[in-house]
């Protein structure tokens, strides 16, 4: 236990199960969900109400002094000119597509298990069981959809952590091929056998004492071949060829063959590295142990690390890992287009001294968490659907730990859920599944997400004056605004006081205390999105008229 890395302050372990405190969080953040929505819902109401009655009054105070008739109607404020002004519907098209262009395209899903075959004779029932593990096979990034729109700043965590154990993956993964192929080239020379037109002489000299590191020599004393020469010449000799004419061997000499052809070919396969790309592919479930019975369960980043060492795995190539994955360039080509263009025509937007909608600043927040996303990110394979098979093999277990109910909540919050899944009992690696960080990793992607989720945050202020919103919604605004600022930092704050709590009260009171005070930050965190959610989408009901005008060029850009 002493070696396994410290979880910075925090002694994270394992529970096979969550518990009903667990669960009655999750209710309570679902009602405190519902509440605020109910709050904002009633607040709309009311400014419906409050709006009709001014408008009213606006009209009278109106015919009275100008004497314009009571059957008169106000000017037409709606859009008319494509060129110079947009309408309400395009302007919530353009934000929503860009969410979903910054959100679903940013976010790299881990692997999804192996699916079970159900051979059918009915073609309708073949369909609908094809159509339905389509469906499921989706559920993942469905989950990390809807977790990246509500909790942006802790997906981008978890990206950062799998970016550093990647990064330190992979060399380590490098170390492991450098050593199973010295120990490939060592044993490949130990054996290679001399090439000679006598079937008895091969043989007598294939069972003599000669010593490992003894040259391979003719009759004559000479080396026969270089190493290289040697290595060429067994990688291109085709196996159904040992022991033909050619080849005339005996039973013994061409099995030592036919070991030594498997060995050079390894050799050379052995010479692609692993990089960063394939780190990533381990991390999110690429390896999967396969028995006689069927698929097992994922490896671990460990597990793959020992398998090279023993010289069973190779790096796939390039084209190998971009074959798999479905992320074209296509897909990410329009999807960063179109954030482009929503940034400049946002900031096109200031410059002109035109308003920006709620709705397109809370756009712009996602945009900003998204792209360092796709930053993170952008080495890792994208929609993998299934992993490359490994025939299983005794390997090392994985620690598992038992922690109380309030330890596993911290370790959720900070992002050291890894601790809590063991893949040999898994089908697949866990949604958020990071490759099991270290402390320093682990610590330092945390205090990079905490910045970015404060600037994420920040850029809700540009709203705070937005004239669209009623005296309620703009209130409400801005609180929700600060309260997504501060509780990042508030959380790193609460865990300050771990330490010097514990010298005065007992370990399982600290958790209780830290993890209570977790949650109701994480419960004012999840009503203040979900307030900033809803105003955006309420607030487009009074929309000034300079807000349906448009910057004319920006229009020229490509976009959707």
């Amino acid at each position: 236990m002493d070696d396994l890395p410290h979880r910075g302050m925090l002694h994270i372990n394992r529970l096979p199960r969550m518990s009903r405190s667990a669960i009655s969080v999750m209710m309570l953040l679902l009602a405190s969900a519902i509440l605020r929505i109910l709050a904002s819902a009633v607040a709309i109401a009311a400014r419906a109400i409050s709006a009709d009655a001014l408008s009213i009054i606006d009209v009278n105070t109106t015919s009275s002094t100008t004497s314009v008739p009571a059957n008169a109607t106000l000017p037409d404020t709606s859009c008319k000119d494509i060129d110079h002004c947009r309408t309400l519907a395009a302007i919530v098209q353009s934000c929503i597509v860009t969410i979903l262009a910054c959100v679903w395209f940013a976010v790299h899903r881990n692997i999804p298990g192996p699916r079970v075959d159900h051979p059918h004779a009915n073609f309708f029932i073949r369909t609908g069981l094809f159509v339905w593990y389509k469906i499921l096979d989706q559920r993942q990034a469905l989950t990390v959809f809807v977790v990246t729109l509500l909790v942006p700043e802790w997906v981008l965590a978890w990206a950062l952590r799998q970016f550093f154990t990647a990064r330190r993956l992979a060399k380590e993964l490098e170390e492991a091929r450098e050593e199973a192929k010295a120990a490939a080239r060592r044993r490949l020379k130990a054996k290679l056998l001399p090439r000679t037109r006598e079937p008895e002489k091969a043989a007598s000299e294939s069972t003599d004492d000669r010593t490992d590191d003894e040259p391979l020599v003719e009759s004559t004393g000479k080396s026969t071949h270089s190493e290289h020469e040697r290595l060429l010449k067994l990688q291109a000799t085709p196996q159904d060829k040992i022991g033909s004419s050619q080849h005339p061997f005996t039973d013994d000499v061409r099995k030592a063959m036919y070991e030594q052809v498997e060995m050079a070919q390894f050799v050379a396969k052995a010479d692609q590295s692993w990089k960063i790309a394939h780190a990533f592919f381990v991390i999110m479930g690429g390896y999967y142990f396969y028995s006689q019975n069927g698929p097992r369960h994922p490896l671990t980043p460990q597990q793959v690390i020992e398998l090279v060492r023993r010289g069973h795995l190779v790096a796939p190539t390039s084209d190998e890992l971009e074959n798999q994955s479905n992320g074209d360039a296509l897909s990410k080509g329009v999807a960063i287009l179109q954030t482009l263009w929503f940034v400049m025509q946002c900031i096109a937007r200031r410059i002109e001294h035109l308003p920006v909608t709620s709705l397109e600043v809370m756009t712009l927040a996602y945009t900003v968490i998204t792209v360092a996303m796709y930053i993170v990110w952008w080495d890792k394979p994208l929609n993998i659907s299934c992993a490359v098979r490994v025939p299983e093999e005794e390997v090392k277990e994985e620690e598992v730990f038992d922690d109380s109910v309030w330890q596993r909540i911290m370790g959720y919050v900070m992002g050291f859920q890894d601790d809590f899944a063991t893949l040999r009992q898994c089908t697949r690696v866990p949604t958020f599944w990071a490759g099991n960080a270290d402390g320093n990793d682990a610590t330092t992607a945390d205090a990079i997400a905490l910045l970015v989720a404060m600037a994420f945050g920040a850029v809700h202020c540009i709203a705070w004056f937005d004239s669209s919103q009623s005296y309620l919604e703009q209130q409400l605004w801005r609180a929700s605004a600060i309260a997504i600022i501060t509780a990042p930092a508030a959380l790193v704050l609460v865990l300050f006081l771990q330490l010097p709590l514990m010298e005065k009260i007992s370990e399982e009171t600290v958790y209780i205390f830290i993890g209570s005070l977790w949650v109701l930050i994480a419960l004012i965190y999840a009503a203040a999105r979900l307030a900033l959610i809803v105003i955006s989408f309420t607030s487009l009901s009074m929309l000034p008229v300079a807000a349906y005008q448009t910057v004319q060029w920006t229009t020229f850009i490509p976009h959707i």
